[in-house]
């Protein structure tokens, strides 16, 4: 059965906040040894998704990371560029 990457990166949305894992895998290993028998997805750690102010009185989290495939005119997440242009 062939596998829809669209529904595996909306189903990493769901699950990890970002779908940087399919669309972007080259960019978090260069060196699979250095993943010491782990995958991408057990190194990713979602609390980098928040930032708090020096003074601790702000605290921001991002919803989500999405990356959008640039050479795929099909490519669902194409829709959010066009959203925040106009």
């Amino acid at each position: 059965m062939p596998v829809d990457k669209y529904a595996v990166s909306n189903a990493e949305l769901a699950w990890h906040g970002t779908n940087i894992f399919t669309i972007m895998p080259e960019v978090f290993v260069s060196d699979e040894s250095k993943l010491k028998g782990r995958t991408v997805e057990e190194l990713w750690n979602e609390e980098m998704m928040t930032i708090t102010s020096k003074d601790g009185k702000y605290k921001a989290q991002l919803e989500a990371l999405i990356a959008i495939d640039m050479e795929d005119p099909n490519d669902p997440n194409w829709k959010l560029l066009r959203r925040w242009r106009s």
